[in-house]
């Protein structure tokens, strides 16, 4: 697996405008698909404002939640069938799992909640879905008591409108860049 990932690897740095235009020919052909006709209103009559706003508000409580209440409360923000796709993977993870991945990182370290921001980069809302492109990056701190670090992560989520109107993340995907890349 590993070996294969280095293909991967060797292929990005070779044909990174290439990589790029599959993976916007991909998402387009993706948002198509399970967007159908996008309209500037959802089935309730809220604008497309008003979905953008809800998904902020959901990303904004990201950070507190995790400093705070760990992993647990964390995943009240994602839905039930939830699925991950984690960094140099090949396993999709549930959300059984995907608990266990974050619980296990934030007994390591903690996101330092003054120094650590998400910043939303894109959303696109198609109905009762949404894409979602996003940034993490600040200082995280070891439970050890080692000193901080700085980290960093992009995300890709398909979030889903449930049945009561707010959003949740149902799919997400994320790599973490080298530390030197982030400013």
């Amino acid at each position: 697996m590993a070996q294969n990932l280095g293909i991967v690897r060797k292929m990005r740095s070779k044909f990174p405008i290439q990589s790029s235009l599959v993976a916007r020919t991909s998402l387009l052909l993706f948002a198509t698909l399970i967007g159908g006709s996008c309209s500037n209103t959802n089935n309730d009559g809220a604008s497309q404002a008003d979905d953008i706003a809800a998904i902020s508000a959901l990303y904004a409580s990201i950070v507190p939640l995790i400093t705070s209440d760990g992993a647990d409360a964390l995943f009240t923000l994602y839905t039930d069938d939830v699925v991950l796709m984690v960094p140099d993977s090949w396993a999709d993870l549930d959300r059984r799992e995907a608990v266990a991945f974050y619980t296990e990182g934030l007994d390591w370290a903690k996101p330092d909640p003054d120094n650590y921001s998400i910043t939303i980069d894109e959303v696109i809302v198609m109905g009762d879905w949404a894409f979602v492109r996003t940034t993490s990056k600040g200082q995280s701190v070891p439970t050890s008591g080692d000193p901080a670090y700085s980290q960093g992560s992009r995300h890709v989520s398909l979030l889903r409108r449930q049945p009561d109107g707010a959003w949740k993340i149902a799919r997400d995907i994320f790599h973490n860049p080298p530390i030197d890349d982030i400013e």
